[in-house]
C-alpha cells in the first residue's frame, strides 16, 4: 500500500518465509522460525520473526550487513561477540558487520529485526 510516498506493511498481509531447516550465514538453522519481510528500502530491511522454543542458529557472522532487533514477546538467548545475553520483551540487540553471534529460542518469541543493507536472500 502506498500512502504519501511511504510504503505501509502489515504482517497479516505478507506471506511468511519458512526458514526452518535452511542455511543462513552459512550455517543450518535448527528448529522453527518464520520470517515476514515487512519493508525493504534502499539501505534497510525490516523483518518480523516468530522463533519457536528450541530454535537454534549456531555461531556465524555476516560480513556484508549489521542487524538491530527488538523482542516483542518471549525469550531469547544470544551470544554476540564474546558476551551472552538473555533477552525478553522490550530488550533490543545489535550485532555489527562481521561480528560472530548465535541465537537460541528459550520460549516461543516474536521479534523485529532490521538489516542494513537489505539481505538479498529475503527480498
Amino acid at each position: 500500500m502506498e500512502t504519501n510516498g511511504k510504503v505501509i506493511a502489515n504482517v497479516s498481509t505478507v506471506a511468511p518465509l519458512d526458514m526452518g531447516g535452511k542455511k543462513v550465514g552459512g550455517v543450518l538453522l535448527e528448529g522453527q522460525v518464520d520470517l515476514w519481510v515487512l519493508l525493504t528500502g534502499e539501505r534497510l530491511q525490516m523483518v518480523e520473526l516468530h522463533i519457536g522454543k528450541g530454535y537454534f542458529h549456531p555461531l556465524h557472522s555476516h560480513p556484508e550487513h549489521e542487524s538491530i532487533g527488538y523482542v516483542i514477546s518471549g525469550k531469547l538467548e544470544m551470544r554476540i561477540g564474546e558476551e551472552e545475553h538473555t533477552l525478553g520483551p522490550g530488550d533490543a540487540w545489535h550485532h555489527g558487520v562481521g561480528v560472530a553471534h548465535w541465537t537460541r529460542g528459550l520460549e516461543d518469541t516474536r521479534a523485529v529485526e532490521i538489516h542494513g543493507p537489505p539481505r538479498p536472500e529475503y527480498s
